[in-house]
């Protein structure tokens, strides 16, 4: 696993781990604390969806990471998975498969859409990365206008799920048009 790829990994781990784990609850309270930034409630269908998402993949996650089987996954479990996932992803991708992770991202970014107007603003975006523990750390302005390639100042859907093709699949930093800035 080369850098690149590592301090991607790890950005997701510092991202929902609590107390040196990632758990269910470190995906349970991103929900929360999202609703909370946005000013909705947590019963909102957006970030209820975004809950049932997230279960789904915790459950996923939990039976593929946790080697050691305590109900918690370790940076180096988490690091071991995403190296699997990144595999199984890039393999599908040569293969045509259609992208395993667009519901996730669909799901994902109506949550982020806190006012359901079909675009991620700015402010949207900071508040998911405020969510995430990933503000301070990020620099906004760089990474949203990296996101946004037809500089119209918000982030469509295609926009975003370009964002986690690039996530999981490019790790090559001189790759032009290919820059990471965010989770």
């Amino acid at each position: 696993m080369d850098e690149l790829q590592t301090s991607r990994y790890d950005r997701v781990f510092d991202a929902y781990a609590y107390d040196g784990y990632i758990t269910w609850d470190g995906f349970d309270r991103h929900t929360r604390i999202l609703a909370e930034i946005q000013g909705r409630s947590t019963d909102a269908p957006a970030i209820t969806a975004l809950r049932d998402e997230l279960r789904t993949i915790w459950d996923s996650l939990a039976t593929m990471a946790d080697s050691d089987h305590d109900g918690r996954i370790s940076r180096d479990e988490w690091r071991a998975a995403a190296e699997g996932i990144t595999a199984s992803l890039l393999e599908a991708q040569e293969q045509g498969v259609p992208w395993p992770f667009d519901h996730w991202v669909e799901v994902l970014y109506s949550a982020i859409d806190s006012n359901g107007d079909g675009r991620i603003t700015q402010e949207e975006y900071a508040q998911w990365l405020t969510a995430l523990r990933l503000a301070d750390e990020t620099d906004i302005d760089s990474a949203f206008a990296g996101f946004d390639a037809n500089h119209d100042g918000t982030l469509s859907m295609d926009e975003f799920s370009d964002l986690y093709h690039q996530y999981w699949s490019v790790f090559d930093a001189t790759v032009p048009g290919h820059r990471w800035l965010g989770p």
